[in-house]
């Protein structure tokens, strides 16, 4: 079971290289906001309710991926 958690937790390495290109690139926010064709309120709601970039990623991409209309 060990081998299995261990597995699938490597697929997830590349949340940890967004991290730092979003620390070291600012204008992260604005790719962010193009990937999802959201504006600035929307991406600071979301990054101001998680403690990294991939976590506001992947909260982003969680959302899309349900075929739900977004709540404004």
């Amino acid at each position: 079971m060990v081998c299995f958690i261990v597995a699938v937790a490597g697929d997830f390495d590349w949340i940890k290289d967004l991290n730092i290109q979003a620390q070291a690139d600012p204008s992260d926010q604005v790719r962010l906001g193009a990937r999802f064709r959201i504006g600035d309120a929307e991406i600071n709601a979301v990054l101001s309710n998680v403690d990294y970039p991939g976590d506001a990623y992947m909260v982003l991409r969680l959302g899309e991926m349900s075929n739900r209309p977004q709540i404004t």
